[in-house]
């Protein structure tokens, strides 16, 4: 079977904000391989590698970034934005397709809900279930102040339960 390789890259915008992307590209033996990833978009700098197996096989990311501004993400998904942070998404070694990530964020807002800081740390298994925990400070909602939040995620992607033990609640008026 005929295989690429070779160096990849975009300059331009994406959602009206400047974007650029270099990967080697390798698709030897059936597998997507983009590699030397270096990627600035959407408020992001994302580094790494992402093999990409035919078929039902796991996808496997060993990617790390840098989010600079969620301003320009929640432009293009037409919600509020904001917050700077960092994450990482990391394939196991064990074939189980499981992917380990963290996320570090601060002064985060999401519409009118505001996050001081949050910690999240969790898996995504091959089936697409997710077991995630965290730790929030700081939060702001409405009239009131919450000064920390363990929370802990769970379920397929599009259907997630969340749970969450509150500390420090108090309203604005306090």
């Amino acid at each position: 079977t005929p295989s690429l390789s070779g160096p990849v890259g975009f300059t331009g915008s994406v959602a009206g904000d400047p974007a650029t992307v270099a990967v080697m590209l390798d698709t030897a033996g059936g597998v997507i391989r983009l590699s030397d990833i270096a990627a600035s978009l959407l408020g992001m700098d994302v580094r790494g590698t992402v093999a990409l197996p035919p078929g039902d096989a796991p996808v496997m990311p060993q990617l790390e970034g840098t989010i600079t501004d969620l301003a320009p993400l929640g432009r293009m998904l037409g919600t509020p934005l904001a917050g700077a942070g960092t994450f990482e998404a990391t394939s196991s070694d064990d074939g189980s397709g499981a992917v380990t990530f963290k996320a570090a964020m601060r002064r985060l807002s999401v519409e009118d809900v505001l996050v001081g800081t949050l910690q999240l740390d969790g898996t995504r298994a091959h089936s697409g279930e997710i077991a995630a925990r965290g730790r929030a400070r700081g939060i702001k909602v409405a009239h009131i102040n919450v000064e920390q939040a363990r929370i802990d995620v769970s379920g397929p992607m599009l259907r997630l339960a969340l749970s969450a033990a509150l500390s420090g609640i108090s309203t604005f008026e306090d």
